[in-house]
């Protein structure tokens, strides 16, 4: 009797840190955001952009070796990725700070330059001078996309909710990062070229990070739409009154 006794309440502490667990992660996660539709949008660019976003770090010194880039140079190209990365950082964050400059607009170029980027690198040959001129560019403006991405946020949902919208976005760039790189390797080890293993590689994911830029221009139509949404109830409540 004392074992069922000390058995229910082990269920019951389970079940009661199990509940607050979970009450703890809803009130993290504020699921009103996902009713925003430019949001949810801005969700999708996100995991988009997560499946190819590490390919060229993971992967450039594979490709490298796959080009027949020299041994003693070939940690230049993740050098340049470094370089080009702090650079982006610091001045297209600034760049993202002039009022005249539309953050939205120029968060979308970085993406579609930063995914054109990574579809050149399979085309650079055994020259590491190319393959460091793809890196720092890369590196460039993958770095302004990570300095950008919570102003945009915060642009989007208010500064109120910067930190579980943050959290939404991470869960899904961690997922989508978590896909990404086995597929890649799954295709290097299956590849349908093989004389360019990683040709349709970074040519898939770069255009997904292309495509995530792209469709981000949707945006300000789908928040006029959800004023315009938000204005008719208030119309119709004043011609009733």
């Amino acid at each position: 009797a004392i074992g069922q006794v000390t058995a229910s309440n082990e269920e019951k502490t389970t079940n009661s840190s199990k509940q607050s667990f979970i009450h703890e992660l809803s009130n993290e996660i504020d699921i009103k955001l996902l009713k925003d539709h430019a949001f949810v949008l801005f969700i999708i660019s996100n995991f988009l952009t997560s499946l190819g976003f590490n390919i060229p770090y993971n992967f450039a010194n594979d490709l490298a070796i796959d080009a027949k880039v020299g041994e003693h140079r070939r940690h230049w190209i993740i050098m340049s990725i470094g370089f080009g990365n702090c650079i982006g950082r610091i001045i297209i964050g600034v760049l993202g700070d002039f009022k005249r400059i539309n953050r939205l607009n120029l968060y979308n170029i970085v993406l579609i330059l930063a995914g054109i980027a990574t579809m050149t690198a399979p085309l650079c040959g055994s020259i590491v001078y190319s393959h460091m001129a793809y890196a720092f560019v890369f590196g460039f403006f993958s770095g302004g996309y990570v300095g950008l991405t919570t102003v945009i946020v915060k642009d989007l949902v208010g500064e109120n909710k910067v930190l579980p919208a943050l959290g939404i976005i991470y869960s899904f760039q961690g997922l989508a990062t978590a896909i990404g790189t086995p597929i890649v390797g799954t295709m290097r080890d299956y590849p349908l070229n093989p004389l360019q293993p990683y040709l349709w590689p970074y040519i898939i994911f770069g255009s997904s990070i292309i495509l995530s830029g792209i469709i981000l221009f949707a945006i300000p139509k789908l928040k006029r739409r959800q004023e315009s949404n938000k204005k008719k109830p208030q119309d119709s409540n004043e011609y009733e009154s």
